[in-house]
């Protein structure tokens, strides 16, 4: 043994004898690591994983939306670029649209750091859509249409630039998760530019239908995101950065559920009971 770590034995063997014999006391335990904000998010972005976004050996976005190399996508209200950048590295050609200049930019520069070649981000309310009618293969618009003042017609602007046969991937807030957050969270929320209009299943499904379009799968997501959500209003935690027991406590829950053999199963029903999303995939007739 070299000298140097059979001085460090001794001493940490005389250590533990002196506490042993109530000379010394233990020294102190470290202090955990702080819950950072990311946390929350990993924990978020793993229960996505799970529910079947993102997924790439299917190349599929969200579970029976695939994207191919033939196809040209288009992210309407793309937001930060998360759902476009995924779907680009399988397309022919992404195309993202938003209203916020900051975020057009958010999503070309997240495109670009990610080697992606042909695409293209457009700053538009949607109204009307830039792009060329018939030409789309898939088409994604998600957490957009409780936003708008006339959802009829942003459907239409989108049921328009679709192929004949093009399919739809969009989504709204679940209607129990949109009450729970009316009454914990600021009246603004519900105000524009923010959710103006509250989407029942059945509202949603007769939105998407008298479109023109055929719904193929009708599906709900994230029973953490809408605790979490109506947890950081009753808490008054910082929305982009802040962190507190109560959400750190529910994190960890969450991450121990889903580590449970039939964790996904139980979330899975816990994700139709409350959902922050409701999702539809739906297709253009031929």
């Amino acid at each position: 043994m070299p000298t140097t770590t059979y001085r460090y034995a001794v001493r940490d063997s005389l250590r533990k004898l002196r506490i042993k014999l109530g000379l010394r006391k233990p020294l102190p335990a470290p202090e955990p690591a702080a819950p950072s904000h990311q946390v929350y998010h990993d924990v978020g972005f793993a229960d996505a994983i799970g529910a079947g976004w993102f997924n790439h050996a299917k190349q599929e976005l969200f579970t029976g939306f695939p994207i191919t190399g033939t196809d040209t996508v288009i992210d309407v209200g793309c937001g930060h670029g998360g759902n476009l950048k995924f779907c680009a590295n399988y397309a022919k050609r992404a195309i993202g649209i938003d209203i916020s200049p900051d975020r057009v930019q958010s999503t070309r520069s997240a495109l670009e750091q990610a080697g992606i070649k042909d695409f293209d981000v457009i700053q538009s309310d949607g109204n009307p859509l830039p792009i060329t009618s018939n030409t789309i293969d898939k088409i994604v618009c998600t957490e957009v249409l409780e936003h708008v003042d006339d959802p009829q017609l942003t459907m239409g602007e989108l049921v328009r630039i679709g192929k004949p046969g093009a399919l739809y991937m969009l989504s709204v807030p679940g209607q129990a998760s949109e009450n729970i957050m009316k009454a914990v969270a600021h009246p603004a929320c519900f105000e524009k530019p923010n959710h103006i209009r509250v989407f029942s299943d059945t509202d949603f499904e007769d939105l998407v239908k008298s479109s023109g379009l055929i719904i193929e799968r009708h599906e709900y997501f994230s029973f953490y995101w809408a605790v979490w959500h109506a947890l950081v209003w009753t808490s008054a935690t910082d929305y982009d950065s802040g962190t507190h027991p109560v959400l750190d406590a529910w994190a960890q829950t969450w991450r121990q559920l889903s580590d449970l053999p039939d964790g996904r199963k139980c979330i899975a029903e816990l994700d139709k009971a409350l959902h922050k999303s409701q999702i539809i995939i739906a297709r253009k007739p031929i």
